[in-house]
């Protein structure tokens, strides 16, 4: 997926009716930097509707929703892959997972605080997405945090510090 974009703005395109998906893109091209594409829209048309309503400059959010097996929402990722999403929505409570399968791909015993090696062989984000791909989003996925607690000011700062915490660990 590319790098995430300094803005926060999609425009939802909420229809399954692809003339109009393709106005209100059209439209909003120049004054709204992304589009935001749901499962509905995915499911009638697929990716051929998705090329068709994009001009590929601007950010694609898919809110596909993913949410089965480890194995089928990896599949999942990876066929979106080609259309190049700067977000995709997946409904999973496997964060801390994520981040346990980065150590154990990375770290030894002392290091990762566990038996290294338990991962091995299981689908996780390190082996859909490498070691270091895993690591980005980790940090990705923290900045953006950051950026949603501003409005909150110090009152976020314990939910900041674990953050940052999770990804720095050692242990």
């Amino acid at each position: 997926m590319p790098a995430p974009v300094s803005t926060q703005i999609f425009v939802a395109v909420d229809t399954t009716d692809l003339a109009v998906a393709a106005a209100q893109t059209a439209a909003t091209d120049g004054v709204i930097p992304g589009i935001k594409l749901g499962l509905e829209f995915f499911m009638a048309h697929g990716p051929a509707g998705v090329r068709a309503v994009t001009s590929g400059h601007r950010p694609l959010f898919l809110d596909l929703k993913l949410h089965d097996i480890p194995n089928t929402v990896a599949g999942a990722a990876r066929a979106v892959t080609p259309l190049r999403p700067t977000l995709l929505t997946v409904h999973a409570s496997g964060g801390a997972a994520m981040l346990r399968a980065a150590l154990d791909a990375a770290g030894d015993a002392a290091e990762a605080g566990k038996d290294v090696g338990q991962d091995r062989g299981k689908t996780t984000f390190v082996t859909f997405a490498g070691l270091e791909g895993a690591r980005q989003l980790a940090q990705e996925l923290v900045e953006t945090s950051e950026r949603a607690l501003l409005p909150f000011g110090p009152r976020a700062q314990p939910l900041r510090d674990l953050a940052r915490y999770v990804v720095e660990r050692k242990r």
